[in-house]
């Protein structure tokens, strides 16, 4: 998982910044080969990553800033296409703690998804130090 600062933002950046990597997370589960912190360290490969070990049910990984962050996008890696099977996020939506509940980032609902990789681009920006 990747996060972006708001496009357009000052100054403008001539390449997107990971404001994700190596941030605090909390995941609902994880595989004790395949944990949570491997979703934020920037490698993007098929035995670095983050997996819930087979847990049915939604499940969710929670990214927490020092301070409120805006942004504006993120690029999701969810998983492999393999010639046996493909393993990615069918359906999925990204979050915001506005401070007393869960909310929906515009934009960011994702469903019947079969793409490994996936650029989102929010509605509109989001301020919040809690993402997931």
């Amino acid at each position: 998982l990747e996060a972006y600062p708001e496009p357009g933002s000052n100054p403008p950046f001539a390449r997107r910044l990971n404001f994700a990597r190596y941030q605090k997370d909390t995941a609902s589960a994880e595989n004790g080969s395949y944990i949570a912190d491997f979703a934020l360290d920037g490698y993007v490969s098929n035995w670095h990553s983050w997996r819930t070990g087979g847990v049915s049910g939604a499940q969710t990984l929670e990214i927490n800033y020092p301070r409120a962050v805006t942004l504006g996008s993120a690029h999701i890696y969810s998983g492999i296409l393999a010639a046996t099977t493909s393993q990615v996020w069918q359906n999925y939506r990204l979050q915001y703690h506005d401070g007393n509940a869960w909310t929906d980032v515009p934009g960011s609902i994702v469903g019947t998804n079969s793409d490994p990789e996936r650029n989102i681009l929010f509605s509109s920006p989001v301020t919040s130090s809690r993402f997931r």
